[in-house]
């Protein structure tokens, strides 16, 4: 028995992504998504155009699996936190500085999904990045932050150093490694800075 053409396309996506075919992954998430505009076909078309070097393109297709996401009430589950968690990263790049921000870019609801996203996805490094960011309150164009005490302030760069440690044990490449181990001692010395004065 064969498989649907949506089931066929979105497995053959996925395949693609998986063997590094990433223009041929985008073909068939959008030849599924024309016959059923999912939530997982619009992930892998987000995928692909994400590893394609087109952050715009993988915005707002991963933003469109999260509203899906949303309408169906499956938005607090893995899927959705690993979603969010990689559309924050993209977001936080200079290439999609002029995209529009989603409806949940404002600090309650990035603090409420960060934690979130590690609480559901600890296997996931941009998890770990997107809650030491938001934590951090480091690089994140066109929110309105709260003000909070400078005790709050080196309680939150101390969770963010924790953070950066376990996405560099996460990160596969030794440049993105050393990075995020950098930032956890800047967080740690931030830290000790703030509860000194």
């Amino acid at each position: 028995m064969s498989l649907p053409q949506y089931d066929r396309l979105l497995l053959l996506s996925c395949a693609a992504l998986h063997e590094g075919a990433y223009a041929k992954a985008a073909q068939d998430a959008r030849l599924a998504i024309s016959l059923d505009p999912s939530f997982d076909a619009h992930v892998s078309l987000g995928s692909a155009l994400s590893a394609l070097g087109d952050c715009v393109g993988a915005v707002r297709a991963l933003l469109h699996a999260m509203e899906l996401a949303v309408q169906r009430n499956a938005h607090e589950d893995y899927n959705f936190s690993a979603v969010t968690a990689k559309v924050f990263v993209l977001l936080s790049r200079a290439e999609c500085a002029r995209e529009p921000r989603p409806s949940w870019w404002n600090e309650p609801t990035l603090r409420k999904y960060s934690a979130a996203a590690v609480g559901r996805t600890p296997d996931h490094m941009y998890a770990w990045v997107m809650r030491a960011f938001v934590l951090m309150r480091h690089g994140i164009t066109q929110v309105e932050w709260n003000g909070r005490s400078v005790l709050e302030e080196a309680e939150d760069l101390r969770e963010a150093r924790r953070c950066w440690q376990q996405a560099a044990k996460l990160a596969t490449d030794s440049g993105l490694k050393e990075d995020c181990m950098k930032r956890a001692v800047e967080c740690l010395r931030e830290a000790k800075r703030l509860e000194e004065c």
